[in-house]
């Protein structure tokens, strides 16, 4: 089983001390490795072969920005020289659950009736975080969606953006059923991450943070009154246009399962899929939707760093008809699958199976205090 968003320690990268600035305009590897690559010896078989993926990538953006009419723009960025096998391993998340006892209400099952903007901006919600060389998308999407719900309902109570610790799943968070991975940086899903918060409350991000690695879970993570923030449960639905929208107007931001291997070279611009069968692969929040001139789209934010896309974010072409654009991911076994699932594929709707499994938790509270 791959896991999602796990990354392979062949596809750690080094920044070298340079900044965003220094890599808009790259053209050749020895650039590019001078930047994300120092720790590999030029002239190697391992340097020689990823030149060769980084002229391919270097062809395909180039390709896309010579489009007179696209709708988005593509750029060389650290995932340049990939292999498969890391783009594999930086995604995991899991889409099928084996039970799922939380029902949508009957507000959420209403067709969506509201405009064509609405949720959080580029401009809201948490900070954009960096998951590092750890599948972790699943419980950064979490604590994503905690951070924005709190924003969105919060009436401007809130001055500095709260912030909980995604550590904590990442180090205590079980995953007994190993759905989308083993747990931790092997990945998990939002069930799993839901499921501990409920159960035991998150800590501030300050008290544990985030490390990019696992580490021993610490007998104070069971003192479920030492949590700053908790929730009453979750809900996860399934390919259901207007119960999404509801959420994102009703209640704020949804973590989502998408299908993210071309999202890598992306730099700006409206993001279309046009393929209804697709791999669903990686986690993020959906924190809203808008319209450019007249084109609809979701707004994403990722968990790839704030230098990645629109200042970490991506927008995705948004259909009028997302619940009837419906394909099927015939390769469950890289996303959301349990260790004991057998489905060879499972039904996806939306652009990039953005509607294909949707979790918000509910009765979000903080805790008084100076945590």
């Amino acid at each position: 089983m791959f896991t999602l968003c796990s990354c392979s320690e062949s596809a750690r990268f080094r920044l070298a001390g340079h900044t965003a600035s220094d890599y808009d305009d790259i053209n050749t590897y020895a650039e590019f490795a001078q930047i994300y690559r120092s720790n590999i010896a030029v002239g190697s078989n391992e340097y020689k072969m990823r030149a060769e993926i980084f002229q391919k990538s270097l062809k395909l953006v180039r390709a896309q920005n010579s489009q007179p009419h696209a709708t988005w723009r593509a750029k060389i960025n650290r995932f340049a020289d990939f292999t498969n096998d890391d783009k594999q391993e930086m995604f995991g998340l899991v889409r099928r659950f084996k039970s799922e006892s939380n029902i949508l209400s009957s507000t959420s099952m209403k067709k969506y009736t509201g405009g064509d903007k609405g949720g959080l901006t580029i401009n809201d919600g948490p900070p954009v975080r960096d998951q590092g060389a750890c599948g972790s998308c699943w419980a950064l999407a979490a604590v994503a969606v905690i951070e924005g719900q709190l924003l969105f309902n919060s009436s401007n109570q809130w001055r500095v953006v709260p912030q909980f610790s995604a550590q904590a799943l990442v180090d205590c968070a079980q995953n007994p059923d190993q759905c989308g991975g083993t747990g931790g940086c092997d990945g998990a899903t939002f069930d799993v991450a839901y499921k501990y918060v409920a159960s035991r409350g998150l800590l501030a991000e300050n008290a544990w943070p985030y490390k990019a690695h696992e580490q021993t879970c610490p007998d104070f993570s069971a003192v479920p009154s030492q949590a700053w923030v908790h929730i009453g449960g979750h809900v996860t639905i399934q390919n259901q246009y207007d119960a999404v929208m509801n959420m994102l107007t009703g209640h704020g931001p949804v973590a989502v399962g998408i299908a993210a291997s071309d999202f890598m070279s992306y730099d700006h611009g409206i993001f279309h899929c046009n393929s209804r069968d697709v791999v669903i692969n990686h986690g993020v929040m959906l924190k809203g939707f808008g319209v450019e001139n007249g084109v609809k789209y979701w707004l994403v934010q990722n968990s790839w760093s704030v230098w990645w896309g629109e200042r970490g974010h991506i927008r995705i072409f948004k259909r009028e008809d997302e619940d009837k654009f419906c394909g099927w991911d015939y390769k469950p076994e890289e996303g959301f699958a349990c260790k004991d699932d057998t489905a060879s594929y499972v039904a996806v709707c939306g652009s990039c199976g953005i509607l294909s499994r949707v979790s918000q938790p509910f009765d979000v509270t903080v805790a008084d205090g100076d945590n």
